[in-house]
């Protein structure tokens, strides 16, 4: 169960947006306030030469998503729910630049932590996946503390976050990994604002953060992109979607994708073959334009894809987004089953009829 990990929580009870409060934000990252972003004491190589392969959009219409029954409005018994009180924490960074020598670099970086109420403690079990000067790197952490803070270990040297003063949402993170053969890669992220609120409760508050990096590794200093999602829930049978007994219980398409100007896009689509209660198929997209700071988010997504001759290709189509249109495909995955990886394709703004070049990450798990 546990080689799989925050993929598709995201996805997770879709709900009304709400304003998340500073408190709130306070509250789930667990960390005491300092002066302005001042700094405590911290306590296989394979070049991506892939091209989008042809692949004809398919009709907006029959991409246009469509659902078993109209979603209802259902009332949580958190109290009532015998999974409750078993608390989750999960932080996921997805990266995004290109280096001196023109080589993509994206890294997804997965920092969990899940309550074992019988033992007193959480297990925390870490995950980074990238493609970072040409090489294909996935390494992990896993451990048993008594704390829910980021631990360090093989994986994580260092990991720190930093509040403003005056209590806002406006953070900054400075993380430090170590990949293959202990070389160090060093990420600095500021600019988080608070952009999207997915889940706002106090049984489970999940929101996302986009902000511009700088990554240190092999000498170079590499500009980037950088998304968070951070999550914390009270009840992690919710947290840990799509899986239930060590299994896959649905197909999820993910995407974090950034066009040239810097606009970005989180789409995600899970469906659930056998549907329980608490997880059931959903989608979700979300949008935000670098330039104005305009956010948008929607609850629909129209999606096909295609496996053949080892190429994965996605079509999608985004009603609630003005009808915005995608043809993606797995342009350099990074591990052996292909679940995730370098996504590129083309954007069409259905608006005005613009054309846009997007990359990315993107992450697919199929059902077992």
């Amino acid at each position: 169960m546990l080689k799989k990990n925050i993929i598709g929580i995201f996805l997770v009870l879709l709900g009304v947006a709400i304003t998340l409060t500073t408190q709130q934000i306070l509250a789930i990252k667990g960390i005491t306030l300092e002066l302005p972003f001042a700094k405590p004491t911290p306590t296989a190589t394979v070049e991506s030469t892939a091209t989008p392969l042809p692949f004809t959009p398919t009709p907006l219409a029959t991409l246009v998503t469509t659902r078993d029954k109209p979603i209802q409005m259902e009332k949580i018994d958190w109290e009532g729910n015998p999974s409750a009180q078993r608390n989750f924490r999960g932080t996921m960074l997805i990266v995004s630049g290109k280096d001196s020598q023109g080589r993509d670099m994206v890294f997804q970086a997965e920092l969990n932590r899940k309550q074992e109420a019988d033992k007193g403690g959480y297990l925390h079990y870490y995950w980074f996946h990238g493609l970072v000067a040409g090489e294909h790197i996935s390494k992990s952490q896993n451990s048993y503390r008594d704390k829910v803070a980021i631990t360090t270990g093989e994986l994580v040297s260092q990991y720190d976050t930093y509040i403003a003063s005056d209590f806002s949402s406006r953070e900054k993170i400075e993380a430090t990994f170590l990949l293959n053969e202990g070389k160090k890669l060093s990420l600095h992220v500021q600019g988080f604002q608070g952009d999207f609120i997915i889940k706002n409760t106090p049984e489970y508050t999940e929101y996302v953060d986009l902000g511009t990096a700088t990554v240190d590794y092999g000498g170079e200093t590499i500009p980037a992109r950088a998304c968070l999602f951070s999550i914390a829930s009270m009840d992690y049978s919710v947290a840990l979607f799509p899986f239930r007994e060590g299994k896959e219980i649905a197909t999820v398409h993910e995407f974090w994708l950034w066009d040239d100007e810097g606009d970005f896009y989180v789409i995600g689509k899970g469906i659930v073959n056998n549907p329980v209660p608490r997880r059931a198929s959903h989608e979700l997209s979300l949008y935000r334009e670098e330039a104005t700071g305009k956010r948008e988010k929607g609850f629909q997504v129209g999606l096909d894809f295609s496996q053949q001759q080892g190429k994965i290709n996605w079509n999608i189509a985004l009603p609630d987004l003005h009808g915005d249109t995608f043809t993606l495909e797995a342009a350099n995955p990074i591990t052996a089953n292909q679940d995730r990886g370098l996504v590129r394709g083309v954007l069409k703004k259905k608006a005005g009829a613009e054309t846009k070049t997007v990359q990315g990450f993107y992450v697919f798990i199929q059902s077992q």
